[in-house]
């Protein structure tokens, strides 16, 4: 087990949705580590997020929405051969 904090517990993530991806990519939940898995950059791709957001900005963040994690359920899909978020959704 991670001791990273992820949102939600992993478990609630269909083990078929895992099967549908190739190998090297992984569902999971977003993960107060994301930061540096430049979860950010993917981001920006879709909005604004300023050039003041740092990572104490992000961890602040994560806190608000992990201590309210009955409305949040954010997931990525994370490539293990560069480590890299390279996709996110809400359910």
């Amino acid at each position: 087990m991670s001791s990273i904090p992820s949102l939600f517990d992993a478990d609630l993530i269909s083990s078929t949705l895992q099967a549908l991806l190739p190998p090297n990519l992984r569902l999971r939940p977003l993960a107060n580590g994301d930061y540096r898995k430049q979860f950010t950059t993917l981001l920006a791709q879709l909005t604004v997020i300023g050039d003041d957001y740092n990572e104490e900005a992000w961890e602040t963040r994560f806190k608000y929405m992990l201590d309210h994690n009955d409305s949040y359920f954010v997931v990525v899909i994370e490539d293990n051969q560069t480590t890299r978020v390279i996709a996110t959704g809400t359910m």
